[in-house]
């Protein structure tokens, strides 16, 4: 049997994994767009082999040593997210895409012509969108039949989670006869149409100290100490309403609230090499982030009935929820990034990364208990190492203006066979530059897209039998507008 729909239906109140449908969401922490500046963005992010871009420090930060003058660079920017599963959901926001400053030190002789120091902020992810999906009606089950599955086997005071919940709330109920067998209060061949809500909100950004030194204007090496942030929260309402006159219950919703908040730290190493003038090669590897997270979460189900479910009691509407905080500490992946970049004359640049993330060495740990041992065994068997691409070209028409235009690919980091195989990320961007001497501003634009796959719920149970809603499939559309202001001195 396959293990992700074990997991699945494992059904651990977890707010991280509960969060976003499937164990995998901690993997949202880890599928990063370390865009920043408008000329970056306007690139595809592809600067790894050329470096001189404070944003660029985020990828390989031998890009310090590139700056040949002191330089401050901020970058705000508008997004706009939509989302359809059935109805398209848009949101929007105003963040700071990129803030930071490069102090240059260059020296008068000596095969090191200079070191610099740099610190910056770069935005790497924004979860601002509302996901309506739409699952229909299904005669073949309900979310109720997974909670029943759940609670078989246990005692009334053995329940725990969301099979607790549903038998307060009176959606499950004991067998005659029985003290752990339970049964649904619907009735075989109920149609039930189903639906979910999804609300997301907050960012993810990292603030880096970096070092580079220039050698004989061939060879630069830098690294950098990075802090990244979190604040996220996500809200999820299931709602299943019944369409059938012969039973007792008329609709119920499961409402999820998950918050979490931390910081993390990482070490990044990175060298370019220019072995002729038209030519520089790059190299970087990541630590992974080491996060501190605390989290709160609530847990709750709603029930509606036409005539009162339960004996000597008579409510038609029943409620019941839970509350938890905690702490835990995440590890996000590995990542090693190789780069190659033709400059000629000065006038046409064409770059090149590539990017091996190492998704199955993430890992997720309780503070006090050691709850998610089972995690890292989890990603080893479900994710696979992705590999992104990105390629980026700026053309100078003159000493004014620069033209620009970029594509990126995230492959997906599900394992094969996996119903979301498929979800790889791609972006197309383009903008231009006009430089004013000491003073400079970029534009850009990127357009990103994405489909994802989802199910409600989905679950074996001991002997054979799968609950499962319809297959859902949400398209994510994204668009930016960044703005850079920039200062040399």
């Amino acid at each position: 049997m396959n293990k992700k729909i074990l997991l699945l239906s494992a059904g651990l109140l977890c707010a991280l994994l509960a969060s976003a449908q499937d164990p995998l969401s901690i993997l949202r922490f880890s599928r990063l767009s370390p865009h920043g500046s408008a000329r970056s963005t306007a690139m595809g992010g592809a600067f790894g082999a050329l470096g001189g871009d404070l944003s660029a420090i985020h990828v390989n930060p031998g890009g310090v040593g590139v700056f040949r003058a002191s330089e401050f660079n901020i970058t705000p920017y508008l997004d706009f997210d939509k989302t359809k599963a059935v109805d398209k959901e848009s949101t929007s926001a105003f963040r700071i895409g990129n803030m930071g400053i490069v102090l240059n030190f260059p020296f008068r002789s000596g095969i090191r012509r200079g070191i610099n120091f740099a610190f910056n902020y770069v935005n790497m992810n924004n979860f601002n969108r509302n996901i309506l999906q739409y699952g229909g009606v299904n005669a073949e089950s309900s979310l109720i039949d997974v909670w029943g599955a759940q609670a078989n086997g246990y005692t009334t005071d053995k329940l725990r989670d969301e099979a607790w919940l549903a038998y307060e709330t009176a959606l499950i109920d004991l067998r005659e006869n029985s003290n752990d067998e339970y049964k649904s209060q619907l009735y075989r061949g109920d149609r039930v149409e189903q639906e979910r809500y999804i609300t997301e909100r907050g960012y993810q950004g990292e603030y880096v100290f970096s070092v580079g030194v220039n050698f004989s204007d061939k060879f630069y090496v830098g690294g950098s100490l990075g802090s990244q942030i979190i604040k996220y929260t996500y809200h999820s309402q299931y709602w299943e309403g019944v369409r059938s006159d012969t039973s007792i219950l008329d609709e119920f919703t499961h409402d999820v609230v998950f918050e979490t908040t931390g910081s993390g730290v990482n070490l990044k190493v990175g060298a370019i090499y220019r072995p002729v003038s038209f030519l520089r090669l790059g190299l970087a590897i990541h630590t992974p982030t080491y996060y501190k997270l605390s989290a709160y979460n609530e847990n709750g189900i709603e029930s509606f009935f036409n005539t009162p479910p339960l004996k000597d009691q008579p409510w038609t509407q029943l409620d019941k929820s839970v509350t938890s905080e905690y702490d835990y500490h995440l590890q996000t992946p590995w990542r090693f990034i190789s780069s190659i970049a033709l400059v000629l004359n000065k006038r046409f640049i064409l770059s090149a990364d590539y990017e091996l993330v190492d998704y199955p060495s993430a890992d997720l740990q309780d503070t006090y208990h050691g709850e998610y041992d089972w995690i890292r065994e989890f990603l080893e068997a479900n994710t696979r190492r992705a590999h992104n691409f990105r390629v980026g070209t700026e053309f100078r028409v003159n000493s004014l203006l620069s033209l620009r235009g970029g594509y990126a690919y995230q492959g997906a980091p599900y394992a094969r066979g996996d119903w979301n195989e498929k979800n790889h990320l791609q972006s197309l961007s383009t903008g231009a530059g006009f430089n004013f001497g000491n003073f400079y501003t970029d534009v850009a634009y990127l357009y990103k897209t994405a489909t994802d796959t989802d199910y409600f719920y989905s679950h074996h149970t001991d002997d054979g039998k799968l609950f499962s809603s319809k297959k859902i499939e949400t398209t994510l559309r994204n668009q930016e507008f960044r703005c850079s202001f920039g200062v040399k001195f």
